[in-house]
């Protein structure tokens, strides 16, 4: 009857530690779901951050090559501007030599 007791005893013992064994368990399934979540969502996260990055560099390369056609434009709006400037200007040197009394106040300039 002694040994019976004690195997009682150890049933309960056991019984007990199979029971906190569970609890443990399921505590630490609980973890692994919460954190399979959370990384779920951070990788779906970083996914967005990647694509918008990548939209982000698309439109750097598209804004650097509208912004080298439109300086290639205005070097080119400039130079055709002085061109017709400098044939302004040799037209109006030119009607100065015609006429004398305009190359007299020019000189006095």
């Amino acid at each position: 009857e002694v040994d019976l007791a004690g195997l009682r005893e150890s049933l309960e013992e056991f019984e007990s530690l199979a029971i906190s064994a569970e609890e443990k368990v399921k505590r630490h399934a609980d973890m692994v779901s919460k954190l399979q979540s959370d990384l779920t969502r951070e990788a779906d996260a970083r996914a967005g951050f990647e694509r918008q990055n990548a939209k982000l560099n698309s439109d750097i390369f598209s804004l650097n090559a509208r912004i080298e056609e439109v300086e290639v434009s205005a070097r080119s709006a400039a130079k055709n501007k002085i061109s017709q400037m400098e044939i302004k200007i040799r037209q109006l040197e030119n009607d100065c030599s015609a006429d004398p009394r305009l190359e007299v106040t020019l000189n006095m300039l």
